[in-house]
């Protein structure tokens, strides 16, 4: 062999229906496949190193819209001769105009993205510091008397009830927990 790319069939292409990147995505991944489908690394070669084996796989994924150039690469490395290239270029000039609005409307809706973002974060910072506050402060005296108020007015009798309720083995810990409770609240 002598290091030539045979020539994909695709004269039943049609390249005037072509009206959004994946269209012609689509396209470029049919003559891709009828050139035998080489590796990207290998056209990325044949390209010279002009179109790197990235961009080519994000073109031929339709996540790329390829520059006028790299397209004309990428259509000599798949084995297209010169001639054939003006349909592509046709197409390639309509979808222009249309990825150039496209791109200013996903730059517009990643400004919008980021602006909530920071709003989002600095709403979370706020709410972080108030939570903050809220573990901080130690409780005033009137909230410790009102705690001292209620543990005074539990029945030590009705705890240990409940806790026999809950757990019929709790019998052996509730002479100790009747003897700590009186001497913790008899006031002194």
């Amino acid at each position: 062999m002598d290091g030539t790319v045979r020539a994909p069939f695709t004269g039943d292409l049609d390249l005037d229906a072509v009206r959004t990147r994946e269209d012609l995505a689509a396209l470029l991944r049919a003559v891709h496949a009828r050139a035998d489908a080489p590796a990207l690394r290998t056209l990325e070669r044949r390209t010279g190193g002009r179109v790197s084996k990235s961009t080519i796989g994000d073109v031929l994924a339709g996540n790329r819209f390829p520059r006028r150039a790299g397209l004309a690469a990428l259509l000599d490395a798949l084995g297209l001769a010169e001639q054939e290239h003006e349909p592509w270029d046709h197409a390639w000039q309509r979808l222009a105009e249309v990825e150039q609005t496209r791109a200013a409307g996903e730059a517009g809706e990643l400004h919008r993205l980021r602006a909530e973002n920071e709003q989002l974060w600095a709403e979370n910072e706020r709410l972080r510091e108030q939570v903050e506050q809220l573990t901080i402060q130690p409780a005033t005296s009137e909230q410790t008397r009102t705690a001292q108020e209620v543990v005074a007015s539990l029945d030590p009798d009705e705890i240990v009830e409940a806790l026999k309720a809950l757990d019929p083995e709790a019998g052996s810990i509730t002479k100790p927990v009747k003897e700590r409770w009186r001497r913790n609240s008899v006031p002194d």
